[in-house]
C-alpha cells in the first residue's frame, strides 16, 4: 500500500534554467573602437528565489526582478572588449552566465615599418 502511493505521486522535475542574450557578438570596424549593440535577454527561471542581471565588471545590477519565471530585458551595450553578464540569486550565488563578444571587422592599420622620413 505504502509502495503504491509513493508510485502514484507526481514526480518532482527539476525546471531547466534559460539565460540567453541576442545577439551574442558586437562587431566594431577597427580594432579598438567601441562597438554598440541593444542586447535582449531572455530568461526563465525557478520561481522561489529574487534575481539580479549583472555584468561581471559593473558594481551596480543592469535589473532586478522578484521571484523567477519567464522574462527579459533590453541593455544598451557599448564596449570594446568582451563583457561577461550573470544572473546572480539573492544570496550571490551565479545562476547563469552568458558572454558578449567584441569583435572587428578590421584587426589593426598596417604601418610602415619605419616610422620616421628623410624629407
Amino acid at each position: 500500500m505504502i509502495l503504491g502511493a509513493a508510485l502514484s505521486a507526481p514526480f518532482a522535475v527539476a525546471q531547466e534554467l534559460v539565460f540567453e542574450l541576442k545577439p551574442a557578438r558586437c562587431i566594431a570596424l577597427h580594432a579598438g573602437q567601441s562597438c554598440y549593440q541593444t542586447i535582449v535577454f531572455r530568461w526563465d527561471l525557478p520561481a522561489q528565489h529574487n534575481y539580479c542581471l549583472v555584468e561581471e565588471s559593473v558594481e551596480k545590477p543592469l535589473h532586478c526582478w522578484l521571484g523567477g519565471g519567464r522574462g527579459g530585458y533590453r541593455h544598451a551595450f557599448a564596449a570594446d572588449k568582451n563583457a561577461v553578464f550573470q544572473v546572480l540569486r539573492e544570496d550571490g550565488r551565479i545562476i547563469a552566465e552568458r558572454t558578449m563578444e567584441v569583435s572587428w571587422v578590421y584587426r589593426s592599420r598596417r604601418k610602415n615599418k619605419s616610422s620616421w622620413r628623410l624629407f
